[in-house]
């Protein structure tokens, strides 16, 4: 499943549906904005999706992009 959104907006997810794809295995990785932030979502600012997946999964840099496996948790 592809999410996303014009300007990081996560395509407006909660932080709770956004936790119930990932454990479901519906999204397999997430990449990290470049810092041009959003608006808030329905379930909070992108920050608390972004803050979210940095806290439960290591990232890694393909090219000048930082990318997580939300497949592997810490």
């Amino acid at each position: 499943m592809a999410i996303g959104g014009f300007r990081n907006q996560g395509g407006n997810l909660s932080m709770a549906t956004f936790e119930q794809y990932v454990a479901a295995g519906k999204i397999h990785y997430y990449i990290a904005a470049d810092g041009a932030g959003g608006g808030p979502g329905r379930g909070g600012s992108p920050d608390t999706i972004a803050n979210w997946v940095k806290a439960h999964f290591t990232s890694k840099s393909i090219g000048q992009q930082t990318v997580y496996d939300l497949t592997a948790s810490r």
